[in-house]
């Protein structure tokens, strides 16, 4: 059931009158980022908008409705003759709601004027028409903006996905224009790679072409310094972390895991990630969370094994010893 709110509607049919003028005075807050009546600052996806379908706009002085009479005299007529209307009726369906709303509209607009011959739909026709631009055969579409730093494995993040990039801007801060399908990278307002949007959480999309002929032994992150260090470790430990290369059809989209991996070894120890390699060996699954809840659980071996031999724990010099309390003298005890 669908309550009769219009304000999506009459917001529409206020651009739908300032379009016909190819002018846009507003000066809404999510359209303008800093008011200024010389050199005023649009938000990029805004300005996007209004230059796809070649509008101009000029905001208003801020709390000035005068600058804007045209769109603030046609909210309170569309509020008196359609919302007013239709405040009392309920829908059922989308379909029927829009119905209704273009056909209290198609009425407004052939109203006869009052003080002048003709109506809104007369005037249009014979004197507004004439002056419209065709629309574009391409329709807008909204992009999202952000800013990333590429990584060492020529991958930047944008929406929990991995999108490749040259490597030679490996740490470098890039735009990412992000639409429903495509995701466009710049550098500079130059556009440094296209790929398609990925359509799940974690995916990682790789250019070949990206990649330097030579990768393996690129940075601080291949896979040889990977091997290497997993080498260091334990067989289980090499044996893991090999196996996760191999399993990537370009070795550089494993490296975040294969460091994930390798850095438990600071929090732990090698030989304890040695042996929950071991075990995710075993078990056959080498993902990161897998041996990262082994390492964190007391699977492997409790607290009190991990303790050197012969080794007492110590007392906190804070801590009172056992009794303390129950040997204080009481309040009453203190009297005479």
């Amino acid at each position: 059931m669908l309550r009769c709110s219009l304000l999506t509607y009459l917001i529409l049919m206020i651009y739908r009158i300032s379009f016909h003028y190819e002018c846009l005075s507003l000066n809404l807050r999510t359209g303008v980022v800093k008011p200024d009546w010389y050199e005023p600052e649009l938000y990029q996806a805004y300005l996007e908008f209004a230059e796809h379908y070649h509008t101009a706009i000029l905001p208003a002085r801020v709390r000035k409705p005068k600058d804007k009479p045209n769109a603030e005299n046609n909210v309170k007529i569309a509020t008196s003759w359609i919302i007013a209307e239709l405040r009392h009726h309920t829908f059922f369906t989308l379909g029927d709601l829009n119905t209704a709303v273009w056909e209290r509209m198609d009425f407004f607009n052939s109203h006869p004027f009052q003080k002048m011959p003709g109506s809104r739909q007369s005037m249009f026709l014979e004197i507004e028409k004439q002056h419209l631009s065709p629309l574009p055969s391409i329709r807008f579409e909204f992009a999202e903006r952000k800013e990333a730093t590429v990584a060492p494995d020529f991958h930047l993040s944008y929406d929990c996905c991995m999108y490749s990039v040259p490597y030679k801007l490996v740490g470098k801060k890039l735009l990412v224009r992000a639409t429903p399908t495509t995701v466009r990278i710049f550098s500079n307002e130059e556009l440094v790679a296209t790929h398609e949007r990925a359509t799940h959480k974690g995916q990682k999309i790789t250019n070949p072409e990206h990649l330097p002929e030579s990768y393996r032994e690129y940075a601080s992150w291949s896979g040889a310094s990977f091997r290497y260090r997993a080498k260091s470790m334990g067989e289980n430990t090499y044996h893991v972390i090999d196996g996760i290369l191999k399993s990537y059809e370009f070795e550089v989209q494993a490296f975040r895991r294969c460091v994930g991996i390798l850095n438990l070894a600071r929090k732990h120890s090698p030989e304890m990630l040695e042996r929950a390699c071991s075990l995710a060996a075993e078990d056959g699954r080498s993902s990161y969370k897998y041996i990262k809840n082994l390492l964190d659980s007391m699977v492997l071996e409790p607290n009190e094994a991990m303790q050197p031999a012969g080794k007492e724990k110590k007392p906190s010099p804070f801590a009172r010893p056992k009794g303390f309390y129950s040997v204080l003298p009481s309040k009453m005890e203190d009297r005479p």
